[in-house]
């Protein structure tokens, strides 16, 4: 399955504080929910060699390329992701998605924050394997 968006034409490589880095997901913050991640070992994001991503997103795995085209920004995706069937109440699709629409990052208080478009919200991540 391709998730894609509206692509930008992002040459920039992965930010140098992002390279070989290891996320899990914990959380959403938005002007409309709040939550925490219960299994965040289940949903996970690396940034890997050759300027790209890979994610765990609950039963399905994912890679895509990303870029940076001006300071703390983001481009994420197209993400080529599995398309195993998870178990009820998973959050496979919504993570896979929202993290190729990222448009901006910032690490705060030793959390990666990728900020959604439009004011839409912020995903939450901590360091881990």
């Amino acid at each position: 399955m391709w998730i894609e968006r509206a692509a930008d034409t992002a040459t920039d490589s992965t930010p140098s504080e992002l390279r070989g880095t290891s996320w899990r997901w914990v959380g959403v913050t938005s002007a409309v929910e709040s939550f925490a991640v219960d299994q965040s070992d289940r949903y996970t994001l690396a940034f890997i060699e050759g300027d790209r991503i890979a994610l765990r997103a609950d039963c399905n795995r994912g890679t895509g390329p990303v870029a940076s085209p001006a300071p703390g920004a983001l481009v994420i995706g197209p993400l080529a992701m599995t398309r195993a069937k998870c178990p009820s109440g998973s959050l496979s699709e919504r993570f896979a998605r929202d993290v190729s629409r990222a448009v901006r990052f910032a690490i705060r208080g030793g959390e990666l924050h990728l900020e959604l478009p439009n004011d839409l919200g912020v995903l939450r991540f901590t360091k881990g394997p």
